[in-house]
């Protein structure tokens, strides 16, 4: 009985490490520990990320949602970004 388990709970150990790591991975983003996002967001160099600075790239990451540009994100607009998105992690 024991040996049987084995398989099952080995191959239940990896899934969960794939599991978390893909988690983790997604929190910190394409750009591995934040230090790149932060760079990036931190247009004046400063060190520091002020409001003004947060909010141009997440209406930056908006637009580039809203491929027709209307103002308005639809669930098309929104799947097709979810698509690209798990293309680019792979």
């Amino acid at each position: 009985m024991l040996s049987k388990l084995n398989p099952l709970i080995s191959a239940i150990a990896i899934t969960l490490i794939v599991c978390a790591f893909s988690i983790s991975h997604g929190y910190a983003g394409h750009h591995g520990d934040g230090k790149g996002k932060m760079e990036m967001m931190d247009t004046d160099g400063d060190g520091s990320i002020s409001k003004n600075e947060f909010m141009s790239h997440k209406e930056q990451r908006f637009n580039e949602k809203d491929t027709n540009a209307d103002g308005v994100l639809t669930k098309d607009e929104m799947k097709i970004h979810c698509k690209h998105k798990k293309h680019t992690k792979e």
